[in-house]
């Protein structure tokens, strides 16, 4: 029995478990045996420098949740190294390894990507201490020195996590402690304060000492956080210029999307995010940019992903790429339908169907949604992927739980009527897998927010461990 768990059974409160008992009980066993198989996987392949970053990621994680609250930090790198390892085990990549690794490059710089993908983001990391802290792992993992040639291969890794990080934030404290000055009193008036004279410093930090392009233009300043009411630095390699201070979502678009690994890392990140933001209950307008912002990444921009769609249609990528794009702009539409629809926290009318409306339409016996142009496509990505796993499932899952919790009807309703459109156009058997996933390992907790124990009937636990 884990610490995790000796902790979990000896708890007496819901906010000790982090959510509902069963729920997190069960999100905790399966992400536990996923980690057992990836680990597996990479030892199995000596993917040594994936190896040496999930090692490291796990250090990091911990026993945190997500914002869920019950799903383990670690979930969101685990679904997303599922996506790819299990093609690469059992499905539609597995014997395409070696074009892979002769157009695009090796399987062990994809793994490490995704693992990597948000760690200088979220923990404030640099490439200088990264790349010292995954050598040494390295070297312990295979029990020698590293060659050159690998110490060349993580300097590449850690330019490719870099050019993944959008920017990373510090307080105050921390900030003059990794600089060492004192930056003294700043004017709250201001809002935001540049902060040129650190450039050189962090850019050196960051692995990008070249000349702003395009791609790249750091920037580094102070912002006041009027909810958390303090300040906080933001540095950025891909920052507005001055006085209009902020950081270019533009700019760090089109750098990820010069790589193919990259874009397709971030493309699987999208897919995740817009899936689960609907349980960070930001608001609808936070969750609508979300969407817009996604929708221009990989639609509206020419980037390298339309264009490797067009060039390597039949190169080792090019049906697992189609397949995640087209499940992309599922899960985008279907949220652009739940932003119109309803209040999300914030107050703001929804303009979409009343559920009035939704039901006289079912009544006549046809969907008024309509999901054709997604399938099969959409229903072919993460394919083999546990159910748990695939974003679909997360999708109507959170959403369910936000008609749970909320008793808004338009959106329950909104929720029967586009699980059904996906039943009429992927199929009743991908209907009613996602429907009896989430029936008997969700159960409804409408109270689940309000810190009251719940004892859950008819759920099953431990037989969808094995999904």
């Amino acid at each position: 029995m884990t610490a995790w768990f000796k902790k979990f059974n000896s708890a007496a409160t819901p906010q000790d478990w982090g959510g509902d008992r069963a729920r997190v009980a069960f999100q905790k066993l399966y992400y536990e045996r996923q980690i057992v198989y990836i680990e597996d996987f990479l030892e199995k392949h000596s993917l040594v420098f994936a190896q040496a970053y999930f090692d490291k990621l796990k250090t990091l994680k911990g026993d945190g949740f997500r914002k869920d609250n019950e799903t383990p930090d670690i979930g969101h790198e685990i679904d997303q190294l599922l996506n790819f390892i299990i093609p690469l085990d059992f499905g539609s990549l597995k014997n395409g390894w070696e074009a892979i690794i002769e157009e695009h490059g090796s399987i062990d710089a994809l793994l490490s990507g995704v693992i990597s993908h948000d760690i200088k983001e979220d923990y404030g990391l640099f490439t200088g201490e990264l790349y010292t802290d995954i050598l040494a792992r390295v070297e312990k993992i295979q029990g020698h020195k590293a060659t050159y040639g690998q110490k060349e291969f993580l300097f590449d890794a850690e330019n490719r996590s870099e050019d993944l990080t959008h920017y990373r934030k510090f307080d105050l404290k921390k900030f003059e402690e990794m600089t060492g000055t004192k930056l003294g009193p700043l004017n709250k008036k201001q809002k935001v304060v540049g902060l040129e004279q650190f450039l050189p410093f962090f850019q050196t930090q960051m692995n990008r000492t070249e000349t702003p392009d395009d791609y790249y233009s750091p920037s580094v300043f102070a912002e006041y956080d009027k909810k958390k009411k303090k300040w906080q630095v933001i540095v950025t390699a891909y920052g507005k210029p001055a006085p209009n201070y902020g950081t270019d979502w533009d700019r760090y678009i089109l750098q990820v999307n010069r790589d193919v690994f990259t874009g397709i890392i971030k493309l699987g990140d999208r897919i995740q995010g817009v899936s689960t933001r609907i349980a960070v209950n930001e608001g609808a307008k936070a969750y609508d940019e979300y969407l817009d912002a996604t929708d221009f990444m990989f639609y509206n921009l020419k980037s390298i992903i339309s264009d490797y769609h067009k060039k390597y249609s039949q190169g080792p990528f090019g049906e697992f790429m189609r397949n995640q794009k087209q499940m992309l702009g599922l899960v985008i539409t279907m949220g652009q339908m739940v932003v119109q629809h309803h209040e999300i926290n914030n107050g703001r009318g929804g303009k979409g169907w009343s559920a009035d409306i939704l039901k006289k339409a079912m009544k006549l016996g046809e969907n008024p949604i309509d999901l054709e142009r997604f399938f099969p496509s959409a229903g072919n990505a993460y394919e083999r992927v546990p159910l748990n796993s695939n974003p679909l499932v997360t999708f109507f899952r959170q959403l369910k739980d936000y008609v749970d919790r909320s008793g808004d009807e338009n959106i329950g309703t909104l929720h029967e009527v586009m699980l059904d459109a996906v039943g009429v156009y992927g199929g009743r058997k991908l209907e009613n897998k996602i429907r009896n996933h989430i029936d008997h390992i969700f159960p409804p907790v409408p109270t689940r927010d309000k810190g009251k124990d719940q004892n859950i009937s008819g759920g099953t636990i431990l037989p969808f461990l094995s999904l």
